[in-house]
């Protein structure tokens, strides 16, 4: 069964939350690099608690009762935070990347 997507709204909320800066604390690295005259973007909605039932974080005890595309189970991060959250997942708890969140979001 395929994942399912994250919706545009969803995605525009995250990106006003974070203010184009990844909201690892210690990174804040900006979402966009410049190539030339070119613009892309690297950044990565990140789910909390993990979207499928084996993913990262999937296990906590909130898994089941949240919406797992919703704003309050995404991050917005940079490639490499993204990518360093979910194998590392012993390292980064929900509770630690929902403190991420809240210290990083623009309200």
């Amino acid at each position: 069964m395929a994942r399912e997507s994250i919706s545009t709204n969803t995605k525009r909320k995250l990106w006003s939350q974070c203010g184009g800066f990844c909201q690892n604390p210690s990174c804040n690295k900006y979402l966009f690099s410049d190539i030339g005259d070119e613009s892309v973007s690297i950044a990565n909605a990140a789910h909390i608690i993990g979207a499928g039932n084996t993913g990262p974080r999937s296990e906590h005890a909130l898994a089941d009762s949240i919406q797992k595309n919703g704003t309050s189970n995404l991050i917005m991060l940079c490639l490499d935070c993204h990518k360093m959250i979910d194998e590392l997942e012993d390292k980064y708890s929900v509770e630690k990347i929902c403190e991420w969140k809240e210290q990083h979001s623009i309200h």
